[in-house]
Parts: C-alpha cells; sequence; structure tokens
C-alpha cells in the first residue's frame, strides 16, 4: 500500500514509512566478515546496538499506531450507518411521547409531519429532511439538539425508577431480566460519545445475548405478569446485571482507567 507518481514509480511506502526499522535485517556473515578485520569489535557491537535500538523504538511505534485496534468494533459504526432506522427510532419516540401526553402526532407526507404537544398548543409543521426545512420557511427542521426533542428527551429521561419496569411476555424457557442502559464516556479518542447497553441475564446471572440483540423487539411484544420478586430483583442488579455491564464497558473500550463515564438504567424489562 502506499502512492505512485504518473510514472509508476513509488514515491510513498505504507510498509516502509510505519513499520520503519521492522524492515531491516542484519546480514551475520557480513557482520562475521567485518569482526575479523576489527579485532576489539568495536565497530559491530555498536551496529548491534543501534540495530537493537532500532527496532526497539519501531516497536514502540507500531504499539502506539495499532493498540486500539482489539476493541474496534463495526457493531458501533452501524447506527450510522443506516439512517433510516434512526429516524424511525426518532419519530417512533415522537409519536409515543406526545400521545402519552394528550398531544397528537399526524403524518401529513413522506417526508412532513405534524405535531400537537397537548390539546392546548398550536399544531407543528415539522420535517426530518434538512434541504427541505431550508427551502420552506414554515416547515421546522426536527432533530436531536431542537427545544421539543430535547424536552420530551428530559421528560423520560427523568422518569421515575418505578416508571421505567415492564414485564413482556416472550415464551421462554427460565425468565429473562433485561437491563437497558445509558452510558456517557467522558475523555478523548473514539470511545468518547453516548451508547446504549442491554444487559439480559437469567436467575443464574447467565446472560441471554439473543434478548441483548433483539432488545429492541422486547417493548413491542405483549405485557405480561410479573415472574421476579423484589428479593431477586435487587440480587440480579448488584451480583449479575452491574458487574457484567462494568465488565462490557471495559471490553468495549468505553470506560478505562484513561476515562470517566456515567451509567443510568434507562428500562428494566422481565421477560417470561
Amino acid at each position: 500500500m502506499g502512492k505512485v507518481d504518473e510514472h509508476g514509480n513509488v514515491t510513498e511506502d505504507l510498509r516502509g514509512q510505519i513499520l520503519g526499522q521492522l524492515n531491516d535485517r542484519l546480514s551475520y556473515d557480513q557482520l562475521y566478515r567485518e569482526a575479523l578485520s576489527d579485532p576489539e569489535l568495536k565497530r559491530t557491537r555498536e551496529e548491534l546496538e543501534a540495530a537493537m535500538s532500532n527496532a526497539r523504538e519501531a516497536r514502540l511505534v507500531v504499539f502506539e499506531l495499532f493498540q486500539d485496534l482489539d476493541r474496534f468494533s463495526l457493531d458501533d459504526y452501524k447506527p450510522l450507518a443506516d439512517l433510516d432506522a434512526g429516524k424511525a427510532g426518532l419519530i417512533a419516540f415522537l409519536r409515543a411521547a406526545v400521545e402519552d401526553q394528550g398531544g397528537r402526532y399526524r403524518e401529513i407526507d413522506a417526508c412532513r409531519f405534524e405535531l400537537t404537544l397537548d390539546p392546548q398548543s398550536v399544531p407543528t409543521l415539522c420535517t426530518l429532511d434538512r434541504d427541505l426545512a431550508q427551502t420552506d420557511d414554515a416547515l421546522v427542521l426536527m432533530g436531536l439538539d431542537h427545544p421539543i426533542l430535547c424536552r420530551l428527551s428530559e421528560r423520560w429521561r427523568s422518569a421515575p425508577p418505578a416508571g421505567i419496569g415492564a414485564v413482556a411476555k416472550g415464551d421462554l424457557e427460565q425468565p429473562i431480566a433485561l437491563g437497558v442502559w445509558w452510558v456517557q464516556s467522558f475523555g478523548g479518542g473514539a470511545g468518547a460519545g453516548a451508547y446504549i447497553i442491554p444487559i439480559a441475564v437469567d436467575l443464574e446471572g447467565k446472560r441471554a445475548p439473543a434478548i441483548e440483540k433483539r432488545y429492541r423487539d422486547v417493548f413491542r411484544t405483549p405485557a405480561a405478569h410479573p415472574v421476579f420478586q423484589p428479593s431477586e430483583r435487587i440480587d440480579l442488579m448488584h451480583r449479575h446485571i452491574e458487574p457484567t455491564l462494568q465488565r462490557e464497558l471495559s471490553y468495549r473500550g468505553i470506560a478505562s482507567p484513561e476515562k470517566g463515564y456515567a451509567s443510568e438504567l434507562v428500562a428494566w424489562v422481565e421477560v417470561c
């Protein structure tokens, strides 16, 4: 990998620039012949020390360059690539949030919708299309930083603990406790940002990855009756879910000694 000029000659060689002295190879035959003319081995010793010094420096450079590759995960970038899914999630939240407080969501066409926050409010004509909003002054560009969405998000983020629990029917052999966490990481690098982390375990603390991967589907299943006792919920939280969350954050590079983070439980669902 590298660059060539218009004549096909190599102008930049990635291997040579990045790996540097790691590409060097010592010729022991040549060193032996030169040592014969240098009985004290002074020059040979200096060359060996210089080669070893260059190799150590190159190793440190390569380590600094690739040290975070083991934490790289395409899963962190999938939400950014699937913009349609993100927009659909935003619309679903707006619809549910305004209808819960007596308002109304009305779809006008594929790009425009109308929001009425409560029975006394005037309808607001909105869109998620930035280009369309720039051409129509009557349209409000709705996004994560819009005051309406911020106000609704803050309302539901500050919901009391008793209001974030639910029981879903999943036709499972044994019940599963699903905790959905909102985690914010502080510090430089790619690990800084906000994340939604689902942690699902059974009564013995064994993780249920199938539930975690499709945790959104749990909120669309029929309701059921509670299956865990209050003492069991507390035990699951302190003995299994919270330690599992810590390990997950460490494994994904979200939490480390160099970074601070804040975690908040935003949903508790018992799937039975």
